[in-house]
Formats: structure tokens, C-alpha cells, sequence
């Protein structure tokens, strides 16, 4: 992938010309070929053709820094690297302040570019890896095009990892590994490397960073734990998975998966006869998401369990407004209505669910239902 992301930053070679200049202002560089050619920015040539002055140190120096962090393996790499080291006071603070400059600029490619020839100059220094792997970030998020975003993930992916061999405790590489490692394709062994490496942010980070990876792990944990207590309520065990649901709700959660827990929770005190505490459950994730069907069936289901039949049919007929063809639901509201002895509107739900489902053997016991219970009614 990082040779694709090569050959794409080698188009930048355009900005760049190359000159036979002078022997004199050949004196910075050591022994050199007969052909050797130094890099110049195009725009400084343009500038020179309404100057009279030449080409300067810092000119050639910037230009270096730029066909270095395009291409570290040019032919003449070795003599840029080795003028720049003795022509210039801290060549990799030059490459990283003119990637900042581009980077004010929103000249993402320029900046990285830049930031690559830091990392190449300072190689024992983790800020310029750790500022090339936020600008490749950045820019990834920034392109439309999906390939080049997925090589400037990964050159971000290889430049937090480079900074945590020179200090393996840093907690923002270490962070943006975890969240980089959480965004692939989910397998154990990479989740729990992600883990890992937010365990080490929540440790050595601080405020913000330290916040984030904390609430991040807590929602893997939850989110662990919903996945093994939904496999024991598949196993119809409901109290082994209770134990882990009543658990799974310290600290702060997203609100789709808080409202994932709460459901599960409700649904295996339901199992397990607490309709009051089911009710609760239901209740509050009610208060998190109120458009989903069926938990508004499942609070309808308690309340008829318990005799409440007007608070039931509030929630079924909330239900049916979300769902207007569930034969289901009217074949509950229609029992529901049967029950509070209102059998005219009992037959009309269940007609409704009749034309709907015609044949439907649930459909057709419940109107036998209704018929006997209103012959019974008038004597």
C-alpha cells in the first residue's frame, strides 16, 4: 500500500526542477557525479526571473526537504541529506515548520509531504512521526478518493506505530492505534490489540485523551458483554444472562447500545416473571429510543400480564402507528379489546388483521374467540 502512496506524491516531482548549477555553488555539497542536479522549487524560478539575485541555501535547502519526503530513495538523496545536515540548523525543524505552513494552507499533500522528510532527518524524535501520522489522518478524512484515504490511513497507521518503538507509553499514538484498529474488520486478536493500546492511553494520557479512552473501553466491555448474555437468552438462560446485564450498565454508554442492554434486561425479567422490574427496564430504554415497535409490544405484553389493559392498548396502538400492517399487533389489540369486553372494536381490529392474512390460523381462533366470548355476553 505505502508503494502506491509513493508513486502518488512522485506527481509532486512537478514542482520541482532540476539545475547543473555553478561549481562554486557546488561548495556545500561533498564529493559529487559530473551530473549531479539540484532541486529548486518552480515557484522560487519564477520569482528569480524578475530578480537579479541567485538561488539561496534556504531555496535549495527547502526544495531538498521537498524531493526527500517525496522520494527518500532519489538517486542523489544521500547528497541533499548531507548538505542539508551541514547547511542548515536543524534541517527537520525546517521540513516540519514548512509543513505547517502548508498544513495553514489546508495543503494537506504538501504537508505531508514535508513531514515524511522530518521524520526521515529526526528519526530518533517522535513528534515529527506523530505530526505525520495526524496530517495522513486528516488528509485521509479530507479526499473523496477511497483508495489513496486507505493508504494515507495506513501511512498514519505506520507512523503512530514508529513513535510507540521510541516511546511505547505515548498516550496519544497510542490512542489513535487503538481507534485505528477498532475501525478494521473486527477480529478478537485486533480488538484486543486495540484494547491494549487504550489501556495505555487511559494510564499515561491526561483530561481529554484520558476521558475518551476510558468511555471507549467501557463501550467495548458493554458491548462484550450484551454480545455473551444475548447468546445465554438465545439458550433460554435467562438469569445467567442477567448476571452479566446487571453489570454492564456502570458507566457512560452510547445510547444505541445502552438501549440495547436495557431491552435485553427487561426481556429476561420478563422470562423470569419480574414483570414490575421488565417494566422498568422497558421504561427506561423507552426514554432512549421510543420509536421502536417492538419494545412498545413488549410493555404492551406486561402490562396485559399484570391487568392493566388500558395502559397495554395505549402501548400496542403506539406500536401500530409505527407498524400499521402487523397482523401481530392487531391480533393483540383486538384480544386486548376483547378482554375490557369492547367487542366492537375487538372485531374491528381483528378484521382488519382478517384482510391482511386471510387463512391466518392465529387470526381465525382469536375471531371464534370474540364470537364466543360475545354470545356469552348477551345470554
Amino acid at each position: 500500500m505505502r508503494a502506491r502512496l509513493d508513486d502518488y506524491l512522485r506527481e509532486m516531482t512537478d514542482r520541482l526542477a532540476f539545475l547543473n548549477l555553478e561549481e562554486h555553488l557546488l561548495d556545500a555539497f561533498d564529493d559529487v557525479p559530473s551530473d549531479f542536479v539540484i532541486p529548486i522549487l518552480v515557484t522560487d524560478i519564477r520569482a528569480m526571473a524578475t530578480s537579479s539575485a541567485g538561488f539561496t541555501t534556504g531555496q535549495i535547502a527547502s526544495a531538498a526537504l521537498y524531493l526527500l519526503g517525496i522520494d527518500p530513495s532519489f538517486r542523489f538523496a544521500g547528497a541533499y541529506e548531507a548538505f542539508l545536515r551541514k547547511a542548515v540548523d536543524r534541517p527537520a525543524a525546517m521540513a516540519s515548520e514548512l509543513a505547517m505552513k502548508s498544513y495553514d494552507n489546508r495543503s494537506y499533500k504538501d504537508a505531508l509531504i514535508y513531514l515524511r522528510a522530518a521524520a526521515l532527518l529526526d528519526k530518533d524524535s517522535k513528534y515529527p512521526l506523530f505530526n505525520l501520522g495526524q496530517v495522513a489522518l486528516e488528509f485521509a478524512g479530507a479526499t473523496q478518493d477511497r483508495e489513496l484515504s486507505e493508504e494515507l490511513i495506513a501511512q498514519a497507521e505506520q507512523a503512530f506505530r514508529s513513535v510507540l518503538a521510541l516511546d511505547g507509553c505515548e498516550p496519544l499514538a497510542s490512542f489513535q492505534i487503538g481507534m485505528l484498529l477498532l475501525e478494521k474488520e473486527a477480529a478478537e486478536e485486533t480488538t484486543e490489540e486495540a484494547k491494549k493500546h487504550l489501556k495505555t492511553a487511559m494510564q499515561y494520557g491526561e483530561d481529554e485523551i484520558k476521558d475518551r479512552a476510558l468511555a471507549i473501553l467501557t463501550e467495548l466491555d458493554a458491548g462484550e458483554a450484551l454480545v455473551r448474555a444475548e447468546e445465554l437468552i438465545d439458550r433460554h438462560e435467562y438469569e445467567a444472562a442477567l448476571a452479566i446485564l446487571e453489570k454492564s450498565l456502570s458507566g457512560e454508554l452510547s445510547l444505541p447500545l445502552k438501549y440495547r442492554i436495557l431491552f435485553a434486561r427487561g426481556f429476561c425479567r420478563k422470562a423470569t416473571g419480574d414483570l414490575d422490574k421488565a417494566i422498568e427496564d422497558y421504561s427506561q430504554a423507552l426514554s432512549v429510543y421510543n420509536q421502536d415497535t417492538l419494545l412498545l409490544a413488549e410493555l404492551g405484553i406486561c402490562y396485559a400480564y399484570m391487568g392493566d389493559l388500558e395502559q397495554s392498548l395505549e402501548f400496542y396502538l403506539a406500536a401500530l402507528d409505527l407498524e400499521k400492517d402487523s397482523v401481530e399487533l392487531l391480533n393483540n389489540i383486538a384480544i386486548v379489546y376483547l378482554n375490557m369486553k369492547n367487542f366492537e372494536m375487538a372485531k374491528k381490529y381483528i378484521n382488519i388483521a382478517k384482510e391482511l392474512a386471510n387463512g391466518d390460523e392465529v387470526i381465525d381462533a382469536t375471531i371464534l374467540q370474540i364470537r364466543n366470548e360475545e354470545e356469552k355476553s348477551n345470554g
